[in-house]
């Protein structure tokens, strides 16, 4: 019954998840208009706005419209509906279950959002911060606010200075200061030394899968790869996995 209740809440977390994926790069509010298509405008109902089930009983179709609904709405709901029990199972409903769900949810908002707009948005990378800091005095997963400062300093810096570095051998950035400012919140998350986990396992990542994608499809090497969507997927993994 605990599990179903997690769930249950995680579903509701990644509906809002994906409004703030279609919104925040758009500059708009997350909390006006209300729910609408994005394709035609109309209100999206109550009962059509039930996370993965109303997708099954629309057969991926908006009701008004009869446009096809992008498999990724209810992808984003399961995997924060995932993440929840992930986080209940491994640290409980306390401090630490809850710091973990709140870091999940922003990474994984993030992660969509640098794959399908590359842009990494303030509101989350920044304001993000004071997810891992304010749960830090609060018996959250890191107790050591100087620990987490000194990580996301070192960690954003390390990564400013490789992209530094890149422009001035190639003249042009090879990835954004939204990655910057991403990995401060890693580093916030990890600590130091720990931020260099999900530092080198998302190089590692995005190495294995950019390399085949831009062979395969004939991309340049000048193609922007989403390298935050990398960085999102092996803090994610790094929150469950310490």
């Amino acid at each position: 019954m605990d599990y179903a209740l997690v769930a249950a809440f995680g579903l509701i977390l990644g509906s809002f998840a994906n409004v703030c994926i279609w919104r925040l790069p758009r500059n708009e509010s997350v909390v006006f208009p209300p729910s609408h298509c994005p394709f035609c405008g109309a209100r999206i109902r109550p009962f059509d706005n039930i996370p993965v089930l109303s997708y099954i009983l629309l057969k991926g179709r908006c009701r008004a419209c009869g446009h096809a609904i992008p498999w990724k709405y209810p992808a984003v709901e399961a995997a924060v509906g995932l993440a929840a029990c992930g986080a209940y199972f491994r640290y409980g409903s306390g401090a630490a279950g809850l710091e973990t769900l709140l870091l999940a949810f922003l990474f994984l908002v993030m992660g969509v959002t640098d794959l399908e707009t590359r842009i990494l948005p303030d509101t989350f990378t920044v304001g993000g911060l004071a997810v891992p800091l304010g749960f830090a005095l609060f018996g959250g997963l890191e107790p050591q606010p100087l620990d987490l400062l000194l990580g996301s300093a070192l960690a954003s810096a390390l990564l400013l200075f490789v992209l530094l570095i890149h422009f001035h051998a190639r003249g042009y950035y090879g990835m954004g200061y939204g990655d910057v400012k991403l990995m401060a919140l890693s580093g916030a998350c990890f600590g130091f030394p720990g931020f260099f986990r999900p530092l080198i396992g998302s190089c590692l990542l995005a190495l294995a899968v950019s390399i085949p994608f831009i062979l395969w499809k004939g991309k340049g090497w000048k193609y922007p790869i989403p390298y935050g969507t990398f960085l999102c997927a092996a803090s994610l993994a790094g929150l469950y996995w310490r």
